[in-house]
């Protein structure tokens, strides 16, 4: 038989190795907690650039629709790239890499030659980069009531909080002008 104090050094050291991986399995968890509490809030903050890229885009397709709406003239809308104005990719070249759409062949970002229009207005706060916007004269027919009806595509591109998260909007807007 053994002496009563063996029994209780026998317990007390299963108290300790109980208490240790329970403390172990403790420390994992939180680990694992405060992980998943950081890439929620890192989602949450791309989810925010996200939207702020796209109310600025969605600012300057607004402003580059009323631009075409308040020119009184067809030949406001000429071709003009320096002033944000083009002409569509030719239609009878089969689509390729090698003849992207005019949005895509653009600098938007300033390197070379300006051939869009920058939209100065009130912006989201955040928003790192004032938005662009061109317009592309798609195609000309007269109209039923006389004049002429301009078919144009608008593009418009803009930025979130950092210039790395970017949002692109495109619409289709008609204008018929009077003989």
């Amino acid at each position: 038989m053994r002496p009563v104090q063996d029994l209780h050094c026998i317990q007390r050291g299963t108290a300790l190795v109980m208490t240790l991986i329970f403390l172990v399995l403790l420390t994992i968890l939180g680990i694992t907690a405060i992980n998943i509490s950081a890439l929620e809030e890192k989602m949450a903050g791309n989810s925010k650039d996200q939207n702020l890229a796209f109310q600025a885009a969605e600012t300057a397709l607004r402003a580059g629709e009323t631009w075409v709406g308040s020119t009184t003239s067809a030949t406001a809308l000429d071709p003009d790239p320096a002033n944000g104005i083009h002409a569509p990719a030719d239609p009878s070249l089969t689509p390729t890499v090698a003849t992207p759409e005019v949005w895509e062949s653009i600098a938007w970002t300033g390197a070379g030659p300006v051939q869009y229009k920058q939209y100065s207005g009130i912006l989201p706060l955040g928003v790192s980069t004032n938005p662009k916007y061109i317009i592309e004269k798609l195609s000309s027919a007269p109209a039923s009531g006389g004049g002429t009806t301009i078919i144009v595509r608008i593009t418009a591109r803009g930025t979130g909080a950092s210039d790395s998260t970017v949002s692109m909007v495109q619409s289709t807007y008609a204008k018929t002008y009077p003989p």
